[in-house]
């Protein structure tokens, strides 16, 4: 409602929180960001074959995949970091530290497998769990870095 009394039929502003937008991003996204890094990496050790280490590759995919994808849903949607994007690695990374805890504590000559593939072969958890939450965290990096982008945009635009 304007001044006048009248009803805008724009009103919504875009810094306002979304629970839809909130569950899709913490508990949907994650899946989604592990299926299409499990696809980066596989399509990065197929381009890059005997260039660089696979597990260069493995990361390395998975960091540029999260950091793109989150700047292009933060420059797609200005309300994804407020409903919850910036909270989206939580999750990947509680189950990767309780599979750090589990391995200490039961396996402790283990742990290293859970950060880098043994013999050209991967752990289903370095595979399943490692690589889709550092892809969560540059997720949130690249959100941030496009926020931060957009908002110095608008403060030169309005100067």
């Amino acid at each position: 409602m304007n001044q006048d009394g009248q009803f805008i039929e724009n009103d919504a502003r875009p810094s306002e929180f979304s629970v839809l937008l909130f569950y899709v991003q913490v508990f949907i996204g994650p899946l989604l960001i592990g299926i299409c890094t499990f696809v980066a990496v596989l399509l990065a050790q197929v381009f890059l074959q005997g260039w660089v280490n696979d597990d260069v590759t493995a990361y390395g995919a998975s960091i540029l995949e999260g950091f793109s994808l989150g700047y292009l849903v933060r420059s797609q949607s200005p309300r994804a970091m407020r409903s919850g994007g910036a909270w989206i690695w939580a999750l990947p990374a509680c189950l990767l530290i309780s599979g750090c805890i589990y391995d200490m504590l039961v396996l402790p000559g283990e742990l290293p497998k859970l950060f880098y593939g043994s013999n050209r072969v991967w752990g289903i958890f370095f595979g399943t769990v490692t690589l889709p939450t550092i892809a969560c965290c540059f997720y949130t990096v690249g959100m941030v870095v496009e926020s931060r982008r957009s908002r110095s945009k608008v403060l030169r635009d309005l100067r």
